[in-house]
């Protein structure tokens, strides 16, 4: 799940998708659309919360 901040009421319309943030400016979602697309809308909207990365493989020791 994403969380952003942005103006309070800030609506976001485009053909594929529609976001709307709450009176505080705050809008969470876990629609990957929604989060590629806002997460390339820095600075204007902030992204609250930190990206989950993708566990990398174990590496292994050097001898």
């Amino acid at each position: 799940m994403a969380k952003y901040r942005t103006l309070p009421n800030y609506e976001l319309l485009r053909p594929e998708l529609h976001v709307q943030f709450n009176s505080e400016g705050i809008f969470e979602t876990t629609n990957d659309l929604e989060i590629e697309f806002l997460d390339g809308c820095a600075p204007f909207i902030e992204r609250l919360d930190t990206p989950e990365e993708k566990p990398k493989a174990p590496t292994k020791p050097k001898k």
